[in-house]
């Protein structure tokens, strides 16, 4: 069969050949249940850091292809729930870039007041005189 076919790819490694068992499968098999099982398994190996395939836009296409074409199914509630831990993992990240400019520009700003007050000090070093 191929899903266990693609399955048996997977787990080996082979990602190109796997892909291209499940999506023949997707093309030719009319089982449903194991049409869900091929989209999800295309969904794995487009998520999968190790892939070369890696694709994030891939991977939640196909996620969201489970959650509209089957709602109910245990597929489907696990794709949502994926879509929503990558969803908020980019925010989070968005969140930690965004942090971490204005650490930067801080600092930069932090240097620029230390310049500024090192080059109102008077001649030779000594403290200011409070008025």
């Amino acid at each position: 069969m191929l899903l266990d076919q693609g399955h048996a790819l997977l787990v080996a490694g082979r990602f190109e050949e796997a892909v291209a068992a499940f999506e023949t499968y997707l093309v030719f098999g009319e089982n449903p249940a194991h049409r869900r099982t091929a989209t999800w398994s295309l969904a794995m190996v487009y998520l999968l850091p190790t892939s070369p395939l890696h694709s994030q836009t891939r991977a939640l296409a196909l996620l969201r292809t489970l959650e509209d074409g089957h709602p109910r199914s245990l597929e489907a509630m696990q794709a949502g729930w994926i879509r929503t831990v990558i969803q908020e993992g980019t925010r989070n990240r968005s969140t930690i870039q965004e942090h971490e400019r204005t650490i930067r520009e801080l600092n930069e700003l932090v240097e620029q007041l230390k310049q500024i007050d090192l080059n109102r000090r008077p001649p030779g070093g000594g403290e200011r005189e409070e008025g």
